[in-house]
């Protein structure tokens, strides 16, 4: 005879190709049923959307890519990460060598290019909220896109003390300016 499956209510993003894709093969396959499972499956076309019907609990797992995951797990601590393909993304605070900012704790005052994002700016304000501090208050932070590459530039021309950078762009600033 056969089994009831259980149902396991799962969100993805219609967007993101990779999520895209992965959403559609549970859908059109027998993936989920192979494991006692039938997928009641939903489609996001924002994280936003995906992040509210996560607190609402409309849904029992979502894929997401690092910045949504970053922003759930902060922000909805009953979430937990249970699945990665690797590790999320590395974000560090760069200074020159013989810079004399060796914590976080030392940036009061200093001028910060950041490169913006919502990994790099949820990260830097945990940071400054552990230590006291308050980017708006406490720094002189210059916002930067793209690449980072003015971040960077920022911080190797002196018209920066210190850049927040992730990764990949973090591991590019690393192999180019050691």
């Amino acid at each position: 005879g056969s089994q009831a499956l259980a149902t396991v209510r799962i969100g993805y993003s219609s967007l993101t190709p990779l999520h895209c894709a992965l959403g559609e093969v549970l859908r059109n396959t027998d993936v989920l049923a192979r494991h006692g499972l039938t997928g009641e499956l939903t489609f996001f076309p924002h994280g936003k959307d995906q992040h509210e019907a996560c607190s609402r609990g409309v849904i029992d797992a979502t894929f997401s890519c690092e910045v949504p995951a970053m922003v759930h797990l902060d922000r909805l601590p009953g979430l937990v990460l249970t699945a990665s393909p690797g590790e999320l993304g590395d974000i560090a605070l760069v200074v020159p060598a013989d810079s004399e900012v060796t914590s976080v704790d030392l940036l009061a005052g200093r001028r910060l290019a950041v490169l913006g994002g919502a990994s790099s700016e949820l990260v830097l304000d945990q940071w400054l909220t552990a230590v006291g501090m308050d980017r708006h208050r406490d720094l002189r932070v210059e916002m930067h896109g793209g690449i980072g590459e003015t971040a960077v530039a920022a911080v190797v021309g002196g018209d920066a003390d210190a850049a927040v950078l992730w990764d990949p762009w973090l591991t590019l600033a690393q192999h180019e300016h050691g």
